[in-house]
């Protein structure tokens, strides 16, 4: 439903979800273009149409390929449509919410004034890029501000505590769920998490 809603022409997944989940749909949208990654080895395998399992283009290949190479430019206005980010779909099928190039850099900006983010700072990124705040407090932040972005796989909390320690971290948003996991689970009495004076929960009330 979302790729048919957008239009998409290109699709990026792991290939784990794109065999369980994307093959099959996409000769019902106007996908044009797979790639796929993997989280331990960057390859990747498809299947065609015919179920037959055939090279896929790999993300790191594509990388090696356009590595050093300048796109040509693209002359972007403030209201020109940036993402579009779909919701939950609790009151029907989920819909997709037009965000601007000026919604993100005001949101971002928003972030960067109130919580005092500069490219100093180091972003635990603790929420999803699919989801909004991921969206804008990791990428459109990180963007604006030259903050170094810490992204991990899904959410483990003594790996979350690992990649603070590492990375010096600074500055992370979290859902409740997840900072309550990261404070029981996260083994942080072992962790110097010293730098990381910037520390934002949502979607509930603090513990």
């Amino acid at each position: 439903l979302v790729l048919r809603d957008c239009d998409a022409k290109v699709l990026i997944a792991l290939n784990d979800l794109f065999e369980s989940v994307a093959v099959d749909v996409l000769p019902l949208t106007n996908v044009e273009l797979a790639i796929t990654t993997a989280i331990d080895d960057l390859d990747s395998v498809r299947r065609d149409q015919t179920g037959v399992a055939t090279p896929a283009l790999p993300l790191a290949s594509l990388l090696d390929d356009w590595e050093g190479a300048t796109p040509e430019p693209v002359v972007l206005m403030p209201d020109d449509v940036a993402s579009i980010v779909y919701t939950s779909g609790t009151s029907g099928p989920p819909k997709g919410v037009l965000n601007t190039h000026r919604n993100l850099v005001h949101n971002a900006r928003v972030y960067e004034v109130w919580m005092g983010i500069g490219p100093e700072d180091v972003f635990l990124c603790g929420t999803p890029l699919f989801h909004i705040t991921g969206l804008v407090a990791g990428i459109a932040l990180s963007h604006r501000t030259g903050m170094p972005l810490v992204l991990f796989h899904r959410f483990d909390a003594k790996e979350c505590a690992r990649l603070a320690e590492r990375w010096r971290c600074t500055f992370t948003i979290m859902a409740m769920t997840a900072s309550r996991s990261l404070m029981q689970d996260g083994g942080i009495a072992e962790r110097d998490l010293s730098t990381l004076s910037k520390v934002y929960i949502g979607g509930a009330s603090l513990a």
